[in-house]
């Protein structure tokens, strides 16, 4: 097993911690661990910044998006419609 490697959790409870989408159970549990496994935390520290670069992307495609054309009508006098 590699050395930051941990048998405990698995990748995917690491990146749920990370978005914040463990229940507070699995929350209470993976802390009490991570304070104390070096491994978990080098795991959280990858996985935060990967949540990161993602959400920076994403802000940067919304961004960089051009705006869209808007089709202004002229009003049709009341007399002049079919």
């Amino acid at each position: 097993m590699p050395e930051n490697a941990c048998a405990q959790f698995d990748e995917d409870l690491v990146e749920r911690y990370s978005l914040g989408r463990l229940t507070e159970t699995e929350s209470a549990r993976f802390e009490e661990h991570f304070l104390l496994c070096e491994a978990c935390q080098e795991r959280l520290r990858s996985s935060d910044e990967f949540v990161d670069a993602v959400k920076a992307a994403a802000a940067q495609s919304v961004r960089a998006k051009p705006a869209r054309a808007v089709l202004i009508r002229k009003p049709v006098p009341l007399g002049d419609r079919s």
